[in-house]
C-alpha cells in the first residue's frame, strides 16, 4: 500500500510540475507574441500619422503653387491672382506660406527642398 501510494505521489508531483511548467512556458510565449504585435501595430500607427501628416503638406503646397498658376487681368496688366487682391490678402498669403514653411518637414527631402528652396 506504502508503495502504491509513493508511485500515486511521484505521478501526481510529475504532473503538476509540468503543468505549472507548461503555464510558465505558455505565460512567457504569450507575452513575446503580445509584445511583438503590439510594437508592430505601433510602427503602423506611426506611419498612418506620418501620411496624414504628407498629405496635409502635400494639399496645402498644390493651394500655394495654384495661386502662382492662376492669372487675372488686373488694369490691362496679367498678374499672378496672389497679387491681385490688394495688401491684406498678400498678407494672409503669406502667414499661409509660413504655415507651409513649417509643415514642409513633413515633405519627402526632394519636394521639401523644391518647395522651401
Amino acid at each position: 500500500m506504502d508503495e502504491l501510494l509513493k508511485d500515486n505521489w511521484k505521478t501526481l508531483t510529475l504532473l503538476l510540475t509540468s503543468s505549472f511548467l507548461g503555464a510558465i512556458l505558455a505565460s512567457i510565449i504569450t507575452s513575446t507574441v503580445n509584445w511583438y504585435l503590439a510594437s508592430k501595430n505601433y510602427k503602423l500607427k506611426t506611419y498612418e500619422e506620418i501620411a496624414k501628416k504628407r498629405i496635409q503638406s502635400y494639399e496645402k503646397m498644390v493651394g500655394i503653387s495654384y495661386q502662382f498658376k492662376l492669372y487675372v487681368s488686373d488694369n490691362e496688366r496679367i498678374v499672378p491672382f496672389v497679387f491681385s487682391n490688394g495688401v491684406k490678402y498678400l498678407n494672409d498669403f503669406q502667414m499661409i506660406l509660413m504655415e507651409t514653411f513649417i509643415e514642409s518637414f513633413w515633405l519627402d527631402q526632394p519636394m521639401g527642398d523644391l518647395f522651401t528652396g
